[in-house]
């Protein structure tokens, strides 16, 4: 029996694998693991991505509401729609996110947060192109 794979039509790529909120803090410090043994500055990029969605919001929905507010027909809700925080992790192909909902934000921000301050060690800014001229011709 084959599976067939979820893929982004547009870069061919396999779509992101939603999972509960401790196995995107155990997978993400995993993502960490895998980004200091590989050293390389650009291979090694963990890209974490924050956004702000509806509950139980899908792509079919979000096409639906879009194609509705382009036809200018779509009637405005004060206050009746609930949201929630799509957190979103990449390292390379390896993708995976999480739906954290208002009540729960709260102990996942810490528990979150705990874990980017373990795994971000030794973080250097990117000097600007003025810095790089300016230690140049100090150097000379």
């Amino acid at each position: 029996m084959s599976y067939a794979v979820a893929t982004n039509k547009r870069t061919k790529q396999p779509a992101a694998m939603r999972v509960d909120q401790t196995m995107f803090l155990s997978q993400l410090s995993e993502l960490f693991r895998l980004a200091k043994e590989r050293g390389d500055a650009d291979a090694a990029t963990v890209r974490i991505t924050t956004k702000r969605v509806r509950v139980g919001q899908t792509v079919k929905n979000v096409r639906r509401v879009k194609a509705e507010k382009s036809g200018k027909a779509a009637k405005k809700c004060h206050g009746t729609e609930t949201y929630a925080c799509l957190y979103r992790a990449a390292l390379g192909a390896k993708k995976f996110s999480t739906e954290v909902k208002l009540d729960e934000l709260e102990a996942f921000q810490k528990d979150y947060s705990t874990l980017l301050r373990a795994c971000m060690r030794n973080l250097q800014r990117k000097k600007s192109k003025a810095a790089k001229a300016a230690a140049a011709a100090s150097q000379s």
